[in-house]
């Protein structure tokens, strides 16, 4: 759980570092725009410049794309991470409930062995006394025989 939440944390930044980009790209982006509008009536030299500065805007929105679409890649992968780390919170809480269960289980074990227990020093004690009527009976018998 501590390296998902240091990879949610790097992702999270990475997604800042991205997000600002982005916006000041599109901050550069409008500036050129607004710079080649302005040039538009001007003079053939400055005609040159608007191609450079359309090719600029050319690449400046190529790289906004990709941008934009790396930031996608990383939303997914964030709602991915959110899922496992859902999925690893239920496993955890299953996994709780199972040595709770346990615990329980082996209480109740312990229960039934030590009344188990009682119920052998208590047949135990019986056997003895049977034993010792026993005894005193083939005693009295001999008796009785030799009487």
């Amino acid at each position: 759980q501590q390296q998902t939440a240091a990879e949610m944390m790097h992702l999270k930044q990475e997604l800042n570092q991205q997000t600002d980009m982005i916006h000041s790209l599109n901050e550069e982006l409008s500036l050129i725009r607004q710079k080649l509008s302005q040039t538009e009536s001007a003079s053939e030299s400055t005609v040159e410049i608007n191609k450079g500065l359309q090719e600029e805007v050319r690449k400046l929105s190529q790289e906004n794309k990709t941008l934009e679409e790396k930031l996608h890649q990383l939303n997914q992968q964030t709602h991915s991470m959110k899922i496992e780390l859902s999925a690893a919170h239920e496993t955890l809480q299953s996994a709780d409930q199972a040595r709770h269960s346990d615990a329980q289980l082996n209480l109740s074990l312990q229960e039934a062995v030590h009344k188990l227990t009682q119920l052998n020093e208590g047949l135990v004690l019986e056997c003895q006394s049977l034993e010792q009527h026993n005894v005193q009976f083939q005693q009295k018998q001999q008796q009785v025989a030799a009487e």
